[in-house]
């Protein structure tokens, strides 16, 4: 539903985070789900850990930004590297 600038203009602060934040953590759940459709293709389990280490480390990032305690290292993008 598109939204008038006026609409826009009148938004608080919170109205604005609430409406990003929605938006985002869909996009980022919908992304999640899309990852674990890679069940169906051959892979090993040195390879699933660094997903999932990507991920949980994405994720420790973000509960810093939003007030966590400790700031979390996190690579801004995932590639498995030489190592693999």
């Amino acid at each position: 539903m598109a939204r008038s600038i006026e609409e826009v203009e009148k938004e608080s602060r919170e109205q604005i985070f609430d409406r990003l934040a929605v938006g985002r953590t869909n996009a980022a759940l919908k992304r999640i789900r899309l990852l674990e459709n890679l069940k169906a293709y051959p892979h090993n389990a040195k390879k699933s850990a660094a997903i999932v280490g990507a991920l949980k480390a994405a994720v420790e990032k973000v509960e810093y930004a939003l007030g966590g305690e400790r700031e979390a290292k996190a690579k801004d993008e995932f590639s498995f590297g030489d190592d693999f």
